[in-house]
């Protein structure tokens, strides 16, 4: 499979250990992996895995989330991803508008934010396929 794995960032931190291990382990199990971040602590990793990484401004300001519906789709469609996983709420907000036009499933792994309770933020992000949820601890 072709998996994309969107963050906003991708730093030394528990998230960032997270997608390595998550990464590492699909590339061993044959997969392709691309990982779309705003940040890139771990390049060596990704040269050494042969993890595709493309880096992404996931700034939530009008212009840039037009330009990114736009890098994101297209990024789909050339390296034809089946999935994507989503590390951080503004990467399951383009995914939701994106699954509709692309068909490409995406899961959303929740770390340490609150479930949204307004209802209209709280129906745009739980239009995921998956959604799971890691609390603080």
């Amino acid at each position: 499979m072709n998996i994309l794995i969107m963050s906003k960032i991708f730093a030394n931190s528990g998230v960032g250990s997270h997608i390595m291990d998550l990464s590492e382990n699909l590339v061993e199990r044959g997969h392709t992996v691309y990982l779309m971040s705003g940040t890139n602590d771990h390049e060596e990793f990704c040269c050494e895995k042969k993890i595709n990484f493309t880096y992404i401004d996931f700034s939530m300001t009008p212009l840039n989330i037009i330009k990114n519906i736009d890098i994101i789709c297209k990024f789909i469609k050339k390296h034809r991803i089946d999935i994507v996983h989503c590390h951080h709420r503004s990467c399951a907000f383009y995914m939701n508008i994106l699954s509709r036009f692309t068909g490409v499933p995406y899961v959303w792994s929740n770390h340490l934010d609150n479930i949204p309770s307004d209802f209209i933020i709280e129906k745009q992000h739980f239009m995921a396929n998956k959604q799971y949820a890691f609390p603080q601890i």
